[in-house]
């Protein structure tokens, strides 16, 4: 197996040149991206030529599978011998989730969650000048992100159980504190929403984001 790739330390010229890379190949941004592209190009200058490999590196697809969840063993009659899990997880459909419970988590979360295309662009860029700032640190990542980030999270842990090394190197890249993983994040949160509904993604962050000392999904949770 080969060495993971050392973490980049990014500047802000190498920041925002990504920010241009990222809403050029994004094809997001409208009027937004017209205004922002010659001085975001000047801020950056050639920067911007590096910056696009952070994406070339990528997946062509993120493929959510099903998490796993917790399994039971019970008796001829029907009772329960024992459960048994590698993550104490029940997956639910959003059907059989509580509007109350599904609501809340997307006025806590992301409140323009129905309203964005995977990526709060305006929120992204406050949160990033803050940032470079020395301001309080934010975040700005949407629900969308959010559950970019547990799907990665999943594939380590189910990855842990046949490699350790390469679980342990997913983990670290998919939680790194980084302006290149926001980015790549975002990337991948934008393609999810053109390939499922925001419902569909709604159950898949419901059901995978972790809620407790190993807690997983809001049933397990409840």
């Amino acid at each position: 197996m080969s060495a993971p790739r050392p973490s980049r330390v990014l500047r802000l010229p190498q920041v925002l040149a990504m920010l241009l890379a990222f809403f050029l190949a994004a094809g997001v941004g409208g009027v937004l991206l017209a205004g922002m592209a010659v001085p975001l190009a000047t801020a950056a200058g050639t920067a911007a030529n590096s910056a696009t490999g952070l994406f070339d590196d990528l997946p062509a697809d993120l493929n959510p599978s099903r998490p796993s969840e917790v399994s039971t063993l019970t008796y001829a009659d029907g009772s329960v011998m024992a459960s048994f899990w590698h993550q104490n997880r029940i997956n639910m459909p959003l059907d059989q989730i509580s509007e109350h419970v599904r609501n809340g988590i997307v006025a806590i979360e992301d409140r323009r969650f129905f309203e964005h295309n995977g990526v709060d662009l305006e929120g992204m860029a406050r949160a990033m000048v803050n940032n470079l700032q020395g301001g309080d640190t934010e975040g700005a990542s949407t629900l969308t992100q959010q559950y970019v980030k547990n799907v990665f999270i999943e594939k380590a842990a189910q990855l842990e159980l046949t490699d350790p090394v390469a679980a342990a190197d997913l983990y670290a890249t998919a939680t790194a504190q980084s302006y290149g993983r926001k980015l790549q994040e975002a990337r991948y949160a934008i393609q999810l929403e053109k390939q499922y509904s925001k419902l569909q993604i709604l159950e898949g962050y419901l059901n995978l984001a972790q809620f407790g000392p190993s807690v997983y999904g809001v049933e397990a949770a409840a």
